[in-house]
């Protein structure tokens, strides 16, 4: 099976009474380097400093297992393209059928429109959504397909800006080892992201705090990057 059904944020959505899954795919330039084949490119267009605190290097996502699989299911949907929607639109399908309420992440770790829109529109009926680097996203949006704009160090202030306008909230990640997340940031309302992943239950206007998921040792680092802000 290529998707993901069970995993520690998606879990979450089970207090709020819904079902999550999601595709999990290698990030950034991960097949590429892992398989030697540089024309496979990158899965995250937008990728920067968030690479080196990537979630694939927490929890199981490190065991090199798991990284063997994401790099095996990232070649497999870039050079069987169309084949692979299919397996994917079928299991979506069948996992839909047995809940009430579920919700289907595409871009777990990755960041790839076309592959979004493609599930989302051959299933108008499920629930999709996710976090994007890539600028402008409500130009991308469909009426089953939710995003948050994803803020990094190579995130304009015009940009964000522009993603509260037209009603997309803006994903934040504080130093939270500090205290609690700040109320406001720039006046603008902040909810704690961390409760649980269903952004498209979110009101808009507000941004969604983060907090961060590296190790430790390099949270300086994505600090002084501008990755990581200071509440």
């Amino acid at each position: 099976m290529l998707t993901t059904t069970n995993q520690y944020k998606l879990n979450k959505s089970i207090s709020k009474g819904w079902t999550t899954a999601g595709l999990n795919l290698a990030p950034a330039n991960a097949a590429a380097l892992a398989t030697g084949r540089p024309r496979l490119g990158t899965v995250c267009p937008m990728a920067g400093a968030c690479a080196k605190a990537c979630l694939q290097y927490t929890g199981l996502n490190q065991l090199t297992t798991h990284a063997a699989v994401r790099v095996n299911r990232t070649v497999q949907l870039l050079d069987h393209w169309d084949e692979t929607i299919a397996t994917l639109i079928a299991e979506i399908r069948k996992l839909k059928s047995k809940h009430k309420k579920f919700a289907y992440r595409p871009n777990l770790l990755s960041d790839l429109p076309k592959l979004a829109h493609e599930l989302a529109s051959a299933l108008p009926d499920v629930q999709f959504y996710d976090y994007t680097k890539i600028p402008r996203p409500w130009e991308r949006t469909l009426p089953n397909y939710h995003l948050t704009f994803s803020y990094s160090e190579r995130s304009s202030w015009a940009e964000v800006e522009d993603c509260l306008a037209h009603g997309i909230n803006v994903a934040v990640v504080f130093n939270r080892r500090k205290g609690e997340l700040p109320r406001k940031y720039r006046g603008i309302p902040v909810i704690d992201g961390d409760k649980h992943d269903l952004r498209f239950l979110d009101k808009p206007g507000r941004f969604v705090g983060l907090s961060f998921k590296g190790a430790l040792a390099k949270l300086p680092a994505a600090i002084e990057s501008g990755f990581v802000l200071e509440a």
